[in-house]
């Protein structure tokens, strides 16, 4: 899962060095906290990036905590920030498999959903709202969940085949999904 943030270059380039080290720590600090209220495990910030999983065997309800902690990032996230200004967000997911190798120091990170998910969130043109990407074979799984706004059918570099990609910048309200499952997994 990857969410980073929209206009992130303006901003830093207006701000001062202690508004911005203010603001970063409160944005990272609560993405985190959301983060780990849903079962995910950070991986990686890079600059306003950051890069998370989650651990499971079920598609459906990877697809579904992974929806809804970026709906749960976006609504924390868009609460805070800089000069007056929310934080808007995009973010993008895909489920697969990821391995960690061991290097002579760290580890190596590398599978397809760490590649899907970058060529994905890059399609992302929207800056003036929150909005989220992911496969459109997933959006069974999210049918509760998300509001598709548009898809687009298109071939993925690296890829042979086209792939359907969901784009949403509408999120359903817990009143509205009404199903305890989906509840349990939106809620923490």
């Amino acid at each position: 899962v990857r969410i980073d943030m929209n206009g992130y270059t303006k901003m830093f380039m207006a701000a001062n060095a202690n508004e911005l080290e203010v603001f970063l720590n409160q944005y990272f600090y609560l993405a985190n906290e959301i983060i780990n209220r849903y079962g995910g495990k950070v991986y990686q910030y890079l600059g306003d990036e950051i890069i998370y999983m989650f651990d499971g065997e079920r598609e459906e309800e990877l697809a579904r905590r992974a929806y809804s902690s970026l709906q749960g990032l976006f609504a924390q996230l868009s609460a805070i920030g800089l000069n007056g200004e929310s934080t808007l967000n995009k973010g993008s997911f895909s489920l697969g498999s990821v391995k960690f190798l061991k290097l002579d120091k760290g580890y190596f990170f590398l599978g397809e959903p760490l590649i899907e998910s970058v060529r994905i969130l890059s399609l992302i043109e929207e800056k003036d709202r929150n909005t989220l990407c992911f496969q459109g074979n997933l959006s069974d799984s999210l049918a509760v969940l998300a509001k598709p706004s548009y898809s687009k059918t298109l071939k993925l570099k690296g890829y042979s085949e086209e792939s359907e990609i969901q784009f949403s910048n509408q999120f359903s309200s817990l009143k509205e999904v009404g199903d305890e499952r989906v509840l349990e997994a939106m809620t923490y």
